[in-house]
Parts: C-alpha cells; structure tokens; sequence
C-alpha cells in the first residue's frame, strides 16, 4: 500500500523583496534591483504558472540566487520536480551557505524520491542552521522515507522543546507517531492542528487517515470529505475516502472515488489495484482484470499474478 500521506506538511520558502535588497542569500556581484513582488504573490496565492512566467522573465535578466529560488519554489508548487530540482541546484551553487537554499533543494529531491539527495541536503542546510524548522522537518520526514519514525519524533521533540509554537512541527510529530502505530496520540495532535487552521486541507485529509486506522470510520469519512471540499483537485483524497467507504462495505461509492482518484492521478498503480479488488467484489470481473492488468502495466504485477494462480484473470478472455 502506498504511503498514506502522500504530501508532508513542509513550509515552502520564499526569499522574497527585492533582488537586490537584502536578503538571507548573499552573492558577491553587485545586481541591479528587480521588483518580484507579483512573482512571489502569485506563488503565494498557489498561482504557479503566473509566478514561473514571472520568475523566468526576471531571472532572464540576471542569474540570482533569490530569483532561481523562486523560480524553483514556483515549479515545485506546479508540480514540475525535475525543473524544480535543476532550478535550486543552480541556486545553491551561487549561494552554498544558504540554509534556506539548502532546504528548499532538499525538498526538490525529497519530492522527486531521492531520499539520500534530500537528506544530504537537510544535513547541510542544519549544518548552517540547527535551528530552521524548514529543515529540521524535513529531516524528520527523511527519516519516516526511511522506516525510522522514531529518529523523527525524537528529532521532532528536542526542537519543540526550544520552539513549543511551531505547528508545523506538532503536525509532523502526529505524523510520526501514525508512522509508529500511536494513533490515539496522533489524532490528539491533529485534531488540535485542524481546530487552529481550519483551512487546512492536508490536516484533515491526515486526520482522515488516523481516524480511519483507528477505525472510527465514520468520523473518517466526515473529516475527509472536509478535506475534499476544502481543495477538491488533489486525487489523493479521493484514494483515502474509497479506502474509507470500502472499509465501511460502501463497494459502489469506493469504485466511484477510486475512479475520481485515477481522473487525478492516472499513473498510481494502487488505484487499480484497490479498484480492481472492488470490482471483483461487484462481480465486474472484466473490468476488474482489466485494472489489474492496467497496474501490472504501471509496475505492480503481484496482485494480478495472485489472481492468475488462481486460475482467474488468463489470456485475452477474463473469467
């Protein structure tokens, strides 16, 4: 199963003002002033195609550390990671003191799966910073990639210990302890997170999830068609609320969220496979072999093989 929380609560830095004002990223040339305030409203208002068009534009006129940064943050928020990574890595080489510059490349990586990347690039940016949560989360989140959810609380706790006001890091400690099976304290956490920023989308689809491990399925249900109407684009939402209704026996309405889900997100192989179970279930055998070939295409060929050894879903007639 894939990992449920698809996207981590990680703080997005911009290194906004003026290019060149002041700023955390220093560059030895002396750089004529370019006014980004519209590039880094439009990121601020999730408008990332607007601030790509308006990052580049600037950027065309000067190689600035502060510039590819936002241009880089900007393709991230859209999604883009390879141009995302390229963009922050040409960023870092101008200013490879940045913490900030660090963090952000960390995230690039940390999006694109390359762990030991994001790692080594939280490392650094710690080494600059100990103290910027940026950072210290996205280590936190390095760790739960690599099964030690533990190192993460741990990390997660001494920084709360010092900075008791982060939300971003309470919100990830209830991460970790998902991560270690402690849902009752995790849902505590986030049930507080959600009641501070009701507008929050992906708080509530991770207390969903809680929720739903902790089989209060109904309060699962609730709280994911929250997150849903909240910010109604991201399949992923759509993939938890059919785990939700398919635990609650609710075969039809999953088959109908998994297929919103695959609208969303056409390459997730688990989306075919889930859907591919329910449809078994409602007796659409062609249709459900058809999905599990569909997966298997897409890299994920166990459950079609089990089906296969049991003599069902062979050659070009399904039975």
């Amino acid at each position: 199963m894939k990992k449920i929380f698809y996207v981590c609560c990680f703080i997005s830095i911009v290194l906004s003002g003026c290019a060149g004002g002041s700023s955390t990223v220093s560059t030895d040339a002396k750089l004529e002033p370019i006014d980004i305030s519209e590039a880094v409203e439009a990121y601020t208002k999730q408008d990332c195609s607007k601030s790509i068009q308006l990052f580049l534009q600037a950027s065309s006129r000067q190689k600035n550390p502060i510039l590819l940064n936002g241009l880089g943050m900007s393709y991230l928020q859209c999604g883009q990671i390879e141009f995302a990574e390229l963009t922050l890595k040409e960023a870092v080489s101008l200013s490879p003191n940045s913490a900030a510059l660090q963090t952000n490349l960390g995230m690039a990586y940390f999006k694109a799966n390359k762990i030991m990347e994001a790692k080594s690039a939280f490392k650094q940016a710690l080494s600059l910073d100990p103290f910027l949560v940026e950072a210290v989360v996205g280590m936190a989140n390095v760790y739960i990639a690599e099964g030690k959810p533990e190192q993460a609380l741990k990390a997660l706790f001494e920084y709360n210990k010092k900075f008791p006001d982060e939300p971003v890091v309470q919100y990830n400690q209830a991460l970790a302890m998902y991560e270690m099976g402690m849902y009752t304290d995790s849902i505590k956490i986030l049930e507080n997170f959600v009641s501070q920023h009701s507008e929050d989308a992906e708080a509530y689809n991770a207390l969903a999830v809680v929720y739903q491990k902790n089989g209060q399925l109904e309060k699962a249900k609730e709280i994911i068609d929250k997150a849903i109407s909240l910010y109604p684009v991201e399949g992923v939402y759509y993939y938890n609320k059919g785990n939700i209704l398919r635990a609650l026996n609710k075969f039809n309405d999953a088959e109908r969220e998994y297929s919103r889900a695959i609208s969303f997100m056409p390459t997730m192989p688990e989306l075919y496979i889930n859907r591919g179970d329910i449809r078994f279930l409602l007796r659409n055998t062609e249709e459900a072999c058809a999905d599990l070939k569909k997966a298997c295409d897409l890299g994920s060929c166990t459950r079609l093989e089990i089906y296969q050894n049991a003599g069902r879903c062979l050659g070009s007639i399904w039975k």
